[in-house]
């Protein structure tokens, strides 16, 4: 629709509990941010894509695989590696898990920047697409959505680039 969203932010239940974009944004929702790029046709740093661009979806996806197995094997990292202090078990020094601590923070750190940047300027093109007007937050309501709610900022932008009352909604496809 033209000059509005065509549901609110937290309308996230709209096509139900179990929808795969409801659940794309809740677990992987820069996966579900790179099938809305696709449909327009954007890429991955959502500006507009070149021929022979990567697709955003394999991207972003990509980006969120990497994430989930960082998150997942670092603190399993830690707990073979730890040093109890009374024992002597482990194989890292208490000097180098101070380091690794900070890699793993850096890097969450990075990603979280670069979801709520690349979030922010597709959520832009949106309203700028679609002449949405602001209507809190004003000049900075496409950064605030995805900073302080980017699950429903994602799970909006999809709802607004796809007609789900008419195809049927897909996880793993790049639209």
């Amino acid at each position: 629709p033209e000059g509005r969203w065509k549901d609110g932010l937290c309308d996230c239940c709209t096509f139900g509990c179990f929808h795969p974009a409801l659940w794309m944004a809740i677990c992987c929702p820069l996966a579900l941010l790179g099938q809305v790029q696709n449909r327009l046709r954007l890429n991955s740093l959502g500006v507009r894509a070149n021929p022979g661009d990567r697709s955003p979806f394999k991207v972003l996806l990509g980006i969120s695989i990497i994430a989930i197995f960082w998150s997942i094997l670092f603190p399993s990292l830690l707990m073979w590696a730890f040093i109890d202090p009374i024992i002597g078990i482990g194989w890292l020094l208490p000097s180098d898990l101070s380091a690794i601590e900070l890699v793993y923070l850096a890097f969450i750190i990075v990603v979280a920047l670069f979801w709520i940047c690349v979030a922010s300027i597709t959520r832009r093109y949106i309203r700028a697409r679609s002449a949405i007007p602001e209507t809190s937050c004003q000049g900075c309501e496409d950064f605030c959505c995805p900073t302080w709610c980017g699950c429903c900022a994602v799970a909006q932008m999809a709802r607004h680039t796809a007609d789900y009352e008419t195809y049927t909604a897909k996880c793993c496809s790049e639209t």
